[in-house]
């Protein structure tokens, strides 16, 4: 833990008696603050992340309509490149494998201190002393965790929180270098307690991005077929390029595919 996240979790030890604006708390007779949930700290690591169904996620765009568009590019692109699998079966199973085989550990370090709640969201490496460790590439050059995401708890268990903007390390294969995929207008919603977490992350990938950094983990380095993976590459970022694959309107000229991914952790340890 950082010393940062020690004087903040110090703080909600020795008790201040305001909570932020919109949390639902009360003052009883002496004088000290209720707030929904008597959570302190967690942390988590993904057991299971599985790509909700299209359209199955939060409204990213303020249309009043939820948005998940990834499961139709997985679709789309699986038709556009022949002789490569890029089904949403296959997408979930390499997320599952690298989740069982130790390749893709995503932490989530929670705190709440005076009714804010902090959720940072790091990726782990399990080292030779079979200890997870902070993969150092989901830290900023000052130490920071790339993903910061802040909110609250509305009830004993149920919280969200959100980010304008976030990077995600996700190895998807053993011994290659991971993808740090870009979110804009993150939120994570769902029920999370010291032992479990039940929850929704949800944003928009920026479509230059989208090729690079999550169709590519896809492709074989030699190749498909007479394509090689620079031109199957070239393919997909054309076609990331569509309005309708990337569906929500970034502002200034920029666009994004909409996703969303459940997530299912439970409790554990690693080595800051």
């Amino acid at each position: 833990m950082t010393m940062f996240r020690k004087l903040v979790l110090a703080t909600a030890i020795v008790g201040g008696c305001t909570g932020p604006t919109g949390t639902d708390s009360t003052d009883d007779s002496d004088g000290v603050v209720d707030y929904p949930s008597d959570f302190t700290t967690g942390k988590h690591r993904a057991t299971a992340l599985t790509l909700e169904a299209e359209g199955s996620g939060a409204d990213l765009d303020a249309d009043g309509v939820e948005d998940n568009n990834l499961p139709f590019v997985l679709e789309t692109a699986d038709l556009a490149v022949k002789d490569l699998d890029m089904s949403l079966e296959t997408f979930g199973a390499q997320i599952d494998t690298a989740i069982e085989d130790g390749t893709l550990n995503m932490l989530l370090d929670s705190v709440q201190a005076q009714g804010s709640l902090d959720v940072h969201v790091l990726s782990g490496v399990l080292m030779d002393d079979d200890q997870l460790h902070v993969d150092p590439q989901s830290l900023t050059e000052q130490g920071d965790p790339r993903t910061q995401l802040q909110g609250e708890f509305s009830a004993s268990i149920e919280f969200s929180v959100s980010a304008d903007n976030a990077e995600l390390v996700v190895p998807f294969v053993a011994g290659e270098p991971p993808s740090v995929v870009p979110l804009e207008r993150v939120t994570f919603w769902g029920t999370m307690d010291g032992e479990s977490v039940d929850a929704v992350i949800a944003g928009v990938i920026p479509s230059e991005q989208l090729a690079s950094d999550v169709l590519a983990p896809l492709i074989p380095e030699e190749g498909v077929g007479s394509q090689s993976k620079e031109s199957l590459l070239s393919t997909l970022k054309t076609l990331s390029a569509l309005e309708t694959i990337s569906d929500i309107d970034l502002g200034d000229g920029r666009r994004g595919v909409s996703c969303a991914f459940r997530v299912k952790a439970s409790a554990a340890t690693w080595v800051e």
